[in-house]
């Protein structure tokens, strides 16, 4: 062999051992989870077909928010109809490691259908406020998911939804329908074909004076069943619905009493709720190795200031929805701007839903009960 040819058989062993290291490297590095999937598994928006979702996910210093991200957009039929408005409550030094939703969604070429709320834990002021400040990103889609950042989907989950939407729609003749629930907290077999459904139940009097939700979790049933009641870690409408029953921005640091007034907002503005027949997702209900909102205002010494306000917000519910206060409470001590923008609906009476409802029955007997 000649020098020359020896020169270049060296050179092109190198090459080959040079290649076979970096593929070894990208193989078996130990990459975060969360950007290892490969474009192809997405479709291209020239193929989408439908309505375009827009998905709104509060998160408070929530490790798995881009994995519920990442989790809608892998299983859904259609990723390119999801538009994403991400509130992140974070701290803005022990949190910078958590992955980001913007980031992901960038790797994935779907940086355009991600917008991002970023808010210092320390400025968080609930669930419900966080959820007012991710439906201030809504940009007339056609269609409305309110979700929380710890949550899984089924398979083709989207096109589940259309077609259960469409369901509700035969049954109550018109579209202002809303299919919510509280989804059930393991992906089991059963859930991920389709086979686990779970409806919502009156509960009872919550010592800050409001009526509670239950749920009974059951094998899938045929179509969905009417309710009276929502649950706003799962909830999906027409993209109108935040438009006829905006979130309300006074009701900081509210979380017992966000649910029965959306509910009793929702019908009295003549949507009419359902339970799914199926459940198309989970949820993580059980989080105590993860911050918390309440826990962090009581490290920072804040709680005092943090009850005072939960309290006033859920007196500004009872008022919205004409029940009494507590008896220490004066109304004028109560906040009731725009209560016409963020009261009851009129296509309604308020009075029927409380009674039919069940809930009139339960607020008198706690009150009997007194």
């Amino acid at each position: 062999m000649s020098p020359g040819t020896l020169d270049v058989a060296i050179w092109v062993g190198v090459f080959a051992a040079t290649v076979v290291t970096l593929l070894a490297s990208l193989i078996f590095a130990e990459r975060p989870r969360i950007l290892n999937t490969p474009h192809a598994c997405l479709l291209s928006n020239e193929h989408v077909k439908g309505p375009t979702i827009f998905v709104s996910v509060a998160s408070y210093r929530d490790p798995r928010c881009v994995a519920t991200v990442r989790s809608a957009i892998e299983r859904a039929a259609a990723p390119f109809r999801l538009r994403f408005g991400v509130c992140v409550q974070e701290h803005p030094s022990d949190d910078d490691t958590l992955p980001d939703p913007s980031q992901w969604l960038s790797v994935q070429g779907m940086a355009a259908h991600v917008r991002v709320t970023r808010v210092s834990h320390a400025d968080a002021k609930g669930p419900a406020y966080a959820r007012y400040l991710c439906n201030t990103m809504y940009d007339g889609e056609d269609l409305f998911l309110q979700i929380d950042s710890h949550m899984e989907f089924v398979d083709a989950w989207d096109d589940q939804l259309l077609r259960q939407r469409a369901d509700c729609i035969r049954q109550s003749g018109h579209d202002r329908v809303i299919l919510s629930h509280y989804p059930p907290a393991v992906m089991s077999k059963e859930v991920a074909c389709g086979g686990v459904t779970v409806q919502m139940a009156l509960g009872e009097m919550e010592e800050h004076g409001v009526p509670s939700f239950h749920s009974n979790q059951g094998a899938s049933i045929p179509h969905p069943t009417p309710s009276w009641y929502m649950a706003c870690g799962f909830l999906f409408a027409p993209g109108q619905f935040l438009r006829d029953v905006p979130y309300d921005p006074h009701m900081k640091c509210l979380f017992w009493g966000e649910e029965v007034l959306l509910s009793a907002r929702a019908w009295t503005s003549g949507y009419d709720i359902y339970n799914p027949s199926a459940a198309v997702c989970v949820h993580q209900y059980i989080r105590l190795e993860q911050p918390n909102v309440v826990y962090d205002q009581i490290d920072g010494k804040t709680i005092e200031m943090w009850l005072c306000a939960q309290r006033l917000a859920v007196c500004r519910v009872l008022r919205l929805l004409a029940l009494p206060l507590p008896p220490d409470m004066s109304p004028d001590a109560i906040t009731m701007v725009d209560a016409s923008v963020y009261g009851v609906g009129d296509a309604r009476p308020l009075v029927q839903y409380m009674r039919e409802s069940g809930i009139d029955a339960l607020m008198r007997g706690g009150r009997d009960a007194e």
